[in-house]
């Protein structure tokens, strides 16, 4: 036999066994992982909830935040689901004090940044993308949790989904046509700054100089996130400020819709319905919204949009994504289907010179053009919960100038048969009066119903 032949064979002898080494063991990590795994490790997390600390349960709410986005990855994006389930373990053992609310950030071996910041009653996770630079250039909401129940409201961010949209028209307001910016198109122009106060936690992000289309001028955006302590609210800040002489601009600002909560969805293995209180008029209730929400709906406040919160909820867990606005500045309520799971909430807000030269949005700073945040507040319970939410808030307003809105048992100017009423409803006819006692007889019941539910 030539030598060739028996290099030949000496090759395949080595060969073979190397590569049974390389395949076992620098397999993809991901495959190191499965749900049971992670399931495994959130029933500790839920094992251990009502023995720790609250210090203790701001950083177990981000791990279980963490385990949750992992699930949720496990078959689009596997080996980020590995690096989210390590990183949650990470946190777990870590024996340091991570703040309350809690904050904790890591790069992935791939593109990606993540941010992460809760307390035990809300967290948020960001996913910052790049495509060359180490420092990341789009940011993505990933998810909203509800730690101390163990319940995430929105799907991850598999692809850039943008935080806000700012809209442009023609200074001299020859034709009307909207020209927009958002978040994803913006890139970042520093890395999302974390600030640390007395009274809260906040995370910041800095879009600057971002081109406005089919004009030379440009925009500052700015946002910002602040969550406190031991609390299940977390306030939203957003500036939009065009720069430059805006006497001699040729695009002003029109609108900001902010924050874009995209992907809310039902969560992954809860069978539970799902509902959404959309707050036209008395209130419209969608069950099921990611189907039943047929159209998108944008209704006007003051106006249409008779309060200013959105009320969403799963099973006993939900939020109420409000506006604290007592002063009555003008917005739009926006909901709409993102996908036929998802479903997508917004707040679109209405500069005082909508449209016109010198038009700017701020919330943040000593300079501001509205006095209100944007607010994220979890809750247990239905509707009815969810509603209390922002009477909470409201009872404690001087709305418009006039004072705190009072208690009728407790409102020297309401007559006493007032006071001792129940229940009061008011009814109308559109088809004369003739019709008015079958109606009545009908929507007596109704009333009936509201009783009943009170008592």
């Amino acid at each position: 036999m030539s030598v060739y032949k028996y290099l030949k064979y000496l090759f395949f002898l080595l060969a073979v066994p190397l590569l049974l080494f390389i395949t076992t063991n620098f397999t993809s990590p991901a495959q190191g992982i499965n749900t049971a795994m992670i399931d495994q490790e959130i029933a500790k997390i839920a094992q251990n909830w009502d023995t720790t600390s609250t210090e203790e349960k701001a950083k177990l709410g981000l791990a279980d935040m963490l385990l949750y986005s992992a699930k949720e990855r496990l078959i689009q994006q596997p080996e980020l689901a590995e690096q989210l389930y390590v990183n949650a373990q990470q946190i777990i053992e870590n024996t340091n004090n991570l703040g309350n609310p809690a904050f904790y950030q890591f790069k992935s071996i791939n593109k990606y940044n993540f941010y992460a910041i809760g307390t035990d009653k809300i967290a948020y996770l960001f996913l910052g993308e790049n495509s060359s630079k180490t420092e990341p250039q789009t940011i993505s909401l990933d998810s909203i949790h509800y730690p101390m129940v163990h319940h995430s409201f929105i799907k991850p961010a598999l692809k850039p989904r943008p935080l806000w949209k700012a809209s442009f028209t023609r200074a001299d307001r020859e034709g009307f046509v909207e020209n927009f910016i958002n978040s994803v198109g913006a890139k970042l122009t520093a890395t999302p700054e974390f600030i640390n106060t007395i009274n809260y936690q906040a995370i910041h992000f800095k879009w600057l100089n971002v081109p406005i289309p089919d004009s030379p001028e440009q925009a500052n955006v700015e946002a910002e996130l602040r969550l406190y302590p031991e609390s299940e609210k977390a306030d939203w800040y957003i500036n939009v400020e065009p720069q430059g002489d805006q006497n001699k601009a040729t695009k002003v600002l029109y609108e900001v819709e902010f924050p874009i909560i995209a992907n809310i969805s039902k969560q992954t293995g809860n069978t539970s319905q799902d509902y959404l209180v959309y707050p036209a008029h008395s209130g419209a209730l969608y069950i099921n919204p990611s189907q039943s929400l047929s159209k998108p709906r944008k209704t006007l406040y003051p106006g249409e949009t008779r309060w200013q919160g959105f009320v969403y909820y799963q099973g006993n867990h939900g939020f109420n994504f409000m506006v604290t606005d007592a002063d009555g500045y003008a917005k739009t309520s926006a909901a709409q289907k993102a996908d036929n799971q998802s479903i997508q909430l917004s707040w679109v807000h209405h500069p005082a010179k909508q449209g016109y030269p010198n038009s700017k949005f701020i919330m943040l700073g000593p300079n501001q053009t509205v006095n209100y945040t944007c607010r994220m507040v979890t809750f247990t319970g239905d509707w009815y919960e969810g509603a209390q939410v922002y009477r909470d808030w409201m009872l404690q307003q001087n709305f418009l100038g006039t004072g705190k809105p009072k208690k009728l048992s407790a409102n020297p100017e309401a007559v006493e048969w007032a006071k001792k009423m129940i229940v009061s409803y008011r009814t109308f006819s559109p088809f004369g009066e003739e019709d008015l006692p079958d109606l009545l007889g009908y929507e007596s019941n109704q009333v009936r119903q509201v009783y009943d539910f009170h008592q």
